[in-house]
């Protein structure tokens, strides 16, 4: 699917939409998200925002005009937002009668000390939507949460890190939800805390792909830059981070081995695709994890009695080229895919496979 951002059709918005929750119930890795072509019927049944008092300019704080639109249409309503940047320097609660259609270059840009908090039904292209400092709670119609809201692109050149995070953050801000990797390749550059992370998993929060062609991949070069990073990873070694409650299904982890080699003179690399100190009801589901010229792709626990994480599930899983199994990297000896110290613990139905010279796998 294209990442376009021109108009949407009413129909193609409310059938595309129900075709993604059902989608998601029943579990398939089906895109959730929701196509978009020109048309003329924007107008058809929705509030154009703009015919009241919204400005959409990029300068005009249009907080003030959307509360008293809010309030004039306490029965519920569609809401459109035509392209332009509503400034919002204010907090907002818009309720799950209230809908929102965002259109193509729509954007809500949110005061450094504003909260939008949104129950109600978002509906919108693959797109940046949010900016600004300001926070955005809330279900947003159906618990689903798309890292190109916050401005991931998803095109293997721009850095996803923050974007992804931050997704994931207001899902758990919002009491939980389905932060969901449209295909693409969302390049990690920037990372953050003392482990070198750069998504901090959250309970109550699910991550899911649409298979190996939703991929996470490393940046060049970070293994000499950091002496090591985490994809998905606690920020801190803490019980205050632990997390509960959490999947991570069908995508794939290219951890971008052949440029991120072990150096000489460095402590061996941990690149962990998924990793967390302390939790329970974890689980990791049909991950591919490739080019990992690190240690421990997957790594749950904290070497500590008693163990600080319980009923961890990995399943389905492929590991593909970790360690010294990966040309070149031949200052790498620890060849660990998965360190498990919990009670509890599942490991079933997973494929790992290191190259040998002949070119076969063992």
């Amino acid at each position: 699917m294209k990442n376009t951002t021109s108009s949407l059709t009413r129909r193609q918005l409310l059938s595309s939409a129900t075709a993604a929750g059902a989608a998601l119930v029943a579990g398939s890795a089906t895109s959730l998200a929701l196509t978009n072509s020109p048309t003329s019927d924007v107008a058809s049944g929705w509030l154009n925002v703009k015919q009241f008092e919204l400005k959409g300019d990029g300068k005009t704080d249009d907080a003030a005009a959307l509360k008293v639109l809010l309030t004039n249409h306490t029965k519920g309503g569609t809401f459109f937002f035509p392209p332009g940047e509503y400034v919002l320097n204010d907090n907002i609660n818009v309720p799950e009668n209230i809908g929102f259609v965002m259109d193509g270059g729509a954007k809500l840009r949110l005061g450094d000390k504003s909260t939008f908090t949104m129950n109600g039904d978002l509906q919108s292209p693959l797109q940046p939507i949010f900016s600004g400092a300001g926070k955005v709670r809330g279900t947003l119609g159906k618990g689903v949460y798309y890292p190109q809201w916050w401005g991931a692109k998803a095109d293997g050149k721009t850095d996803c890190a923050p974007a992804i995070d931050a997704t994931v953050e207001a899902a758990n801000a919002s009491g939980g939800g389905t932060v969901f990797l449209h295909n693409g390749v969302y390049l990690l550059e920037t990372p953050h805390g003392e482990h070198n992370v750069f998504i901090t998993p959250r309970s109550n929060v699910a991550i899911i792909g649409e298979g190996d062609d939703s991929v996470l991949k490393i940046a060049d070069d970070l293994n000499a830059k950091l002496g090591g990073w985490n994809v998905i990873f606690t920020s801190q070694n803490t019980p205050e981070f632990r997390v509960d409650n959490a999947l991570f299904r069908d995508f794939k982890v290219d951890c971008n081995g052949a440029n991120n080699l072990q150096t000489e003179g460095k402590t061996k690399f941990k690149n962990a695709a998924i990793g967390i100190r302390f939790g329970s009801r974890i689980t990791v589901d049909n991950v591919t994890v490739e080019n990992n010229a690190g240690r421990q792709c997957f790594m749950f626990g904290n070497n500590v009695k008693p163990q600080s994480t319980s009923d961890i599930i990995i399943r389905n899983c492929r590991v593909n080229s970790v360690g010294g199994g990966l040309a070149g990297n031949t200052l790498q000896n620890d060849h660990s895919v998965v360190y498990l110290q919990c009670d509890r613990g599942q490991v079933t139905n997973n494929r790992f496979t290191n190259p040998i010279p002949d070119g076969k796998g063992t």
